[in-house]
Parts: C-alpha cells; sequence; structure tokens
C-alpha cells in the first residue's frame, strides 16, 4: 500500500471518520499518528498493526487526546513489544460497522 503521512492527515480531518484500519503500511511515521491526534475525525478505533515505524509516544499521545478510542491495535509494532506492556493487551472488539 502507497499511503503516507500525507496521506492519513486528509483522512483525519474527516469529521464522521470512527474507525481507521492502517495495517501494513510501511511508510507511517509518528507524524500520521500525530496527525489522527490532532485531526477532527472522532476515532474510536485505531488499528495500526504492523506499521514498523511508529514510537511509543505519539500512541501515548493519541490516547490522551482522543478520549473516544475503545479499540488501539499496535500488534507487530517493534515499540510495543516489550513485555511489560502486555498487562494492557485484550482481545478485540467485534469489527467496525462499514458505511
Amino acid at each position: 500500500m502507497q499511503l503516507t503521512d500525507a496521506s492519513v492527515r486528509a483522512l483525519a480531518a474527516l469529521k464522521k471518520l470512527q474507525c481507521i484500519h492502517l495495517v501494513r503500511i510501511r511508510n507511517l511515521t509518528d507524524d500520521a499518528v500525530y496527525a489522527l491526534t490532532y485531526g477532527s475525525a472522532p476515532l474510536e478505533r485505531v488499528h495500526l498493526s504492523y506499521c514498523d515505524n511508529i514510537t511509543l509516544l505519539p500512541i501515548h499521545v493519541l490516547l490522551q487526546r482522543q478520549r473516544k478510542i475503545t479499540h488501539l491495535s499496535v500488534t507487530g509494532i517493534p515499540a510495543f513489544r516489550r513485555t511489560e506492556l502486555r498487562a494492557f493487551s485484550r482481545d478485540p472488539p467485534p469489527v467496525c460497522q462499514r458505511v
């Protein structure tokens, strides 16, 4: 997939976006996460699994600012392969409703 941080900035501006799946998008960086954090989308579910260039800090900020998030998937991201973070893991809820 050829999505970039700029693509995510455009998606984050969508006022009705509640669920976003950005899985195995190797081009994404922390800038994409910050775009989701400060965009106008009222996010509830965020899937960023296997986006290797994302680090811990922007995810932390995302969770602090986007209070409606009920599900975050960060499987396979190197920054999250830490034993102490496993205590916060749980099975994912049902799939997002498609519009």
